[in-house]
């Protein structure tokens, strides 16, 4: 396994554009066609954005630690903060058939990735959302 970001930074959503692009360069440097680089930015940002607002509740001095690994043709992106913990079993894609706005980032994400799961650190601080996704190539 190689790691190819280990970022940690502030809850502050000026932050974004920083976690955005460095998403970009390490999707990119793996290999992930134009496509795929796009959705793993958006589904990043929107895996930060839920920590800031839901997690910190706009708290812009919040911790929050980004790490993308890869292991042969598998990203993995782990993301964790140190919010209040929120129980996992509450974290789960919403039944698209309400009718309301908003809290469709754990639908995006399921959608994008091929796996994720959220748990509370076993050392009862905060909170890891982890993500993996096979690397997709542009056709040849």
């Amino acid at each position: 396994m190689q790691t190819l970001l280990d970022l940690t930074f502030h809850s502050c959503p000026t932050r974004l554009k920083d976690v955005r692009r460095a998403v970009a360069e390490v999707a990119e440097g793996s290999g992930c066609s134009d496509s795929q680089v796009h959705k793993l930015k958006l589904v990043i940002d929107e895996a930060v954005s839920n920590v800031i607002r839901h997690g910190y509740g706009g708290q812009k001095d919040g911790e929050i630690r980004l790490r993308v690994t890869r292991n042969q043709d598998r990203l993995a992106f782990h993301l964790r903060d140190n919010a209040p913990p929120v129980d996992p079993a509450c974290i789960k894609p919403r039944d698209l058939s309400e009718c309301r706005p908003g809290g469709l980032g754990i639908n995006f994400i399921d959608s994008v990735m091929d796996e994720w799961s959220f748990s509370c650190p076993t050392d009862g601080s905060g909170n890891v959302l982890k993500m993996t996704k096979t690397i997709e190539r542009e056709p040849s």
